[in-house]
């Protein structure tokens, strides 16, 4: 199609003069691939009244393809308004009114523009950008207008896509179970795969996605989880269940009593032995789980959401040896966390640093150590250079297992840059480093 001329002939009808003071803006927007009808709105901010406007457009018509254009309501008393797509990629906004009626000065949308993205679009903020604007006022006085453009950003991920197909389903259960208990790879985004939105990769994310595929959860919301089903907490889930830790000729047993239903159960523990045989208790659930030194990482539950751990006490697992218990966590109906209190879990014979959780992480990380007895624990942070970057702890610890999170900030509060950086441990003349890697 030609681009319209009706407009631009009727502003030369007189020679006018040149004005300064307006100016117009295209607000931006978030799409994922495949999206349709995604709108961005052409806002102008007018001091004088305006006969009338043409506004050229462009955008990216390889990732974007117009929809429709639709009017606002500002423009509600001019009599001919229009939109033109000229040709690939560029746009022309047109609106006058031979009667005479002129646009009052004053702000606010003018114009709607809805586009659809591609589904073959990958991780791309498209910039849709104003190549000219005329502008006429009352006494037919072109208008100088400035403009800003805006964007459609196109993230690189799909919540809870943890392969990078687009597609959320079964499979991405598996591959979060791979990577978390079976030493499996990482998911294709570390964003994707938190779909609880609390900045870790474990149990709950795992029932979260069981819940939205299979008992009528919510979607994924990797962009905040405030409001969302897993934030809720039904059911006595808030109260804390217990973990009760028993040895007997050389095998250990672990055995719950929890307020309500689990379905899902995440245990780590520590052990200088390595392959160590466990067992599952309960014949309708699955037992993964990986050992990676002297850590052993598990889960218990149902990929299909249907089975779970009753409430009450019952024995849950069978080890073929001595463990301590480091941590553990279940999720209720809801992806809800159910948080548990340990008794006879053994203190650790020395004191350890472990291998930070996720590595490589962005942009938080989980670093936990184990203390043998009450110690005053300095837990610090250096680039690359070693250069403190910041100090994580620095009080007086009871014996047992802790944890700490390093959210990849320096001592004023700012995010640090993409690298590799060293956490040192110090307690009681015990010192100990590891390296960990922040991509973004």
């Amino acid at each position: 199609m030609k681009k319209p001329a009706i407009f631009l002939g009727l502003l030369l009808i007189i020679w006018p003069t040149v004005l300064l003071g307006s100016t117009l803006s295209i607000s931006s927007n978030s799409a994922d691939p495949g999206d349709s009808a995604v709108i961005v709105s052409v806002a102008l901010d007018n001091g004088k009244l305006y006969s009338g406007a043409e506004i050229e457009i462009n955008y990216d018509y390889s990732v974007l393809t117009l929809n429709r254009v639709e009017t606002a309501a500002r423009l509600a008393g001019i009599s001919e308004t229009g939109a033109y797509e000229y040709m690939p990629g560029k746009i022309s906004l047109v609106f006058f009114d031979l009667s005479g009626q002129t646009l009052a000065a004053d702000s606010g949308d003018i114009f709607d523009i809805y586009f659809d993205v591609s589904p073959y679009a990958g991780e791309v903020n498209t910039e849709i950008t104003v190549a000219e604007v005329t502008a006429v006022d009352d006494v037919m006085d072109y208008d100088v207008v400035t403009a800003t453009s805006g964007f459609i950003m196109i993230p690189t991920y799909i919540c809870g896509d943890m392969e990078g197909n687009r597609i959320v389903n079964l499979l991405d259960i598996t591959y979060l179970i791979n990577h978390l208990y079976k030493g499996g790879p990482e998911p294709n985004d570390l964003n994707a795969a938190d779909v609880n939105n609390d900045d870790l990769l474990n149990i709950l994310d795992i029932t979260y996605l069981i819940n939205f595929l299979y008992k009528g959860g919510p979607a994924p919301n990797c962009d905040g989880a405030k409001g969302t089903y897993a934030s809720k907490r039904i059911g006595g889930a808030n109260e804390s269940a217990e973990i009760i830790y028993t040895v007997n000729d050389g095998r250990s047993a672990v055995t719950l009593e929890t307020p309500v239903d689990l379905y899902g159960l995440e245990i780590t523990l520590n052990t200088p032995v390595s392959d160590v045989s466990m067992k599952c208790t309960r014949k309708d659930l699955k037992l993964f789980f990986y050992q990676n030194g002297e850590e052993i990482r598990l889960a218990i539950l149902d990929i299909m959401g249907e089975k779970f751990i009753p409430k009450g006490k019952s024995k849950i697992l069978e080890i073929g040896g001595e463990v301590e218990i480091v941590s553990a966590l279940g999720a209720d109906i809801s992806a809800a966390p159910v948080y548990f209190l340990s008794e006879n879990a053994i203190i650790p014979r020395e004191f350890t640093l472990s291998q930070n959780y996720p590595n490589p992480f962005n942009p938080n990380t989980e670093i936990r150590f184990g203390l043998p007895k009450v110690s005053v624990v300095q837990l610090e942070i250096f680039n690359i250079l070693g250069q403190r970057v910041t100090v994580l702890l620095n009080k007086k610890f009871d014996p047992g297992y802790h944890s700490v999170t390093w959210d990849g900030t320096n001592y004023n509060g700012q995010s640090v840059a993409t690298g590799v950086y060293f956490y040192r441990l110090k307690a009681e003349g015990f010192v100990s480093s590891r390296k960990m890697l922040l991509l973004k």
